[in-house]
């Protein structure tokens, strides 16, 4: 692991120097390891050590932007998904950020109001990232009174994005009193967010798990949400209303329930 550790450090520092002329570069690297020892009690893994390990890079120069991820994890640790087993470019990007406009072309993350809707983003101690691979367009007027993004991309599974899902949409807001030139201390803002899912290829044991209950895995699933938001002073007031087309998925169940391949599941609709 020092191995590692060392030469990825001699990789970085380079770069660093070499970009000092030509945009500024910054990274970091982030390695976690633990050696195993049985336990009377919760038992071993199955694996005696487990390491998982993050290399990211940024590189910007004036209104453009570029950068990686890397993880590498040859055991992953007890408890993060068994999906994560190796290595992988789990970030790429390429982006250019202007006064008015801003354009995203590779992984980036993305939330829409609350995040009931949509949100993507990264936990390493939960062993979570689904950031979008795709490319996303933002642009905004001079007062900030319109605000618009479209974006689209299919979400990161284990260390690759998913080649069976793919997510897209908009986004809306309006500042009312700015958008008309109003100058006040208050605020009323006007948002709306809509989103469509689309998901092919599904896997022979869902599909089973559909036809068994009656359903129907549906291959696209609309989502909306409509926002208000007051603010005045120290004070603000936010409302939001979600709603979802009829989708599918599975749930755990207790090992004395019916059994569907090595886990226990059953089939259910939500609507």
């Amino acid at each position: 692991m020092r191995r590692q550790i060392a030469i990825l450090t001699l990789l970085v520092l380079p770069l660093a120097g070499a970009a000092q002329d030509r945009g500024r570069v910054t990274g970091s690297l982030e390695s976690n390891s633990i050696y195993y020892l049985d336990d009377a009690v919760v038992g071993k893994p199955a694996s005696s050590w487990g390491s998982n390990n993050y290399l990211k890079l940024d590189w910007s120069k004036g209104s453009f932007g570029a950068g990686l991820q890397a993880e590498y994890y040859p055991e992953p640790l007890a408890g993060y998904p068994s999906e994560l087993k190796g290595a992988g470019l789990t970030g790429l990007y390429a982006s250019w950020n202007g006064s008015l406009a801003e354009v995203t072309a590779g992984s980036f993350f993305e939330q829409v109001g609350s995040g009931l809707l949509l949100r993507t983003w990264e936990d390493r101690e939960l062993g979570l990232n689904n950031t979008l691979m795709g490319g996303r367009i933002a642009f905004h007027t001079p007062n900030r009174g319109l605000s618009v993004k479209v974006f689209g991309g299919a979400p990161k599974y284990g260390l690759w994005p998913t080649a069976n899902t793919a997510v897209a949409g908009g986004d809306l807001s309006l500042d009312l009193l700015p958008l008309f030139g109003a100058e006040s201390e208050h605020s009323i803002v006007l948002e709306g967010s809509v989103t469509d899912r689309f998901t092919r290829n599904v896997e022979d044991n869902i599909a089973l798990l559909a036809k068994t209950g009656g359903f129907g895995v549906p291959g696209q699933v609309l989502g909306w949400s409509g926002r208000v938001q007051y603010a005045y002073g120290g004070f603000s007031l936010k409302g939001e209303y979600v709603g979802k087309g009829p989708d599918f998925y599975t749930e755990h169940l207790p090992k004395s329930r019916e059994t569907y391949g090595s886990r226990a599941e059953t089939p259910r609709s939500w609507n």
